[in-house]
């Protein structure tokens, strides 16, 4: 006998016996025959349809002045991302600034640039500041978030970038 498989197609979708998640949530899949003589349902709770891979660290960035000079660098020491329901994404940044053109006793924030690639294309890109610091102090949580998306659910791949 042949079996017939549905889902809440919000959360996840099944075709032809294969369960695929959709978005964040909880999914009862029930499975009947045809007949309708036998039925069973199993939950499925989706944590997370998108995965981040995420730079190694540490990484060294740049930020350069109009002449194409070094003026700032910071060392990055940890880089996180949370994609939440929807596609909208928060990178968090912790590292270190390093050098400052034009003084140590300068407070003033690194620019980070990003770009997140699915399947070896380009789909979001930006900059982002970490906090104000001087040469040799430290930043946590350094953040952008908010206002950009991911397309789909999937793999993506995160890369931190110089910015001139």
């Amino acid at each position: 006998s042949s079996v017939n498989m549905k889902s809440d197609d919000t959360v996840a979708y099944v075709y032809n016996g294969e369960v695929t998640a959709r978005n964040f949530g909880t999914a009862i899949i029930t499975a009947r025959t045809r007949d309708g003589r036998f039925k069973d349902t199993c939950m499925i709770t989706v944590i997370n349809p998108y995965s981040v891979i995420v730079p190694s660290t540490p990484i060294v960035i740049n930020n350069y002045d109009w002449k194409g000079r070094v003026s700032k660098t910071c060392r990055i020491t940890n880089v996180r991302v949370n994609v939440k329901d929807g596609g909208g994404f928060d990178i968090y940044l912790d590292g270190e600034k390093t050098f400052d053109a034009t003084s140590s006793s300068v407070s003033s924030p690194c620019r980070v640039g990003y770009k997140f690639y699915k399947n070896g294309a380009v789909v979001q890109s930006g900059y982002m500041y970490t906090s104000d610091t001087y040469v040799g102090e430290k930043f946590v949580d350094a953040h952008v978030g908010g206002w950009g998306y991911l397309s789909s659910p999937g793999e993506y791949k995160l890369e931190l970038l110089d910015v001139r």
